[in-house]
């Protein structure tokens, strides 16, 4: 089987409500990748929950 990675991300607070949260993603993303014949390690999962507009 090959392996691949996540990158999850959510820049704002309303994101997190609305379905698009982090751990939603994770489990779609790790949902498509075992579709299409792959595997994610959690070692592979990056997740990115900041503002640009905090920087």
């Amino acid at each position: 089987m090959m392996r691949t990675g996540v990158y999850k991300r959510v820049s704002t607070s309303a994101q997190s409500r609305s379905g698009t949260s982090l751990e939603t993603q994770e489990l779609a993303c790790r949902a498509a990748a075992e579709e299409a014949g792959y595997i994610v390690a959690d070692e592979h999962i990056w997740r990115d929950a900041s503002s640009g507009a905090e920087r």
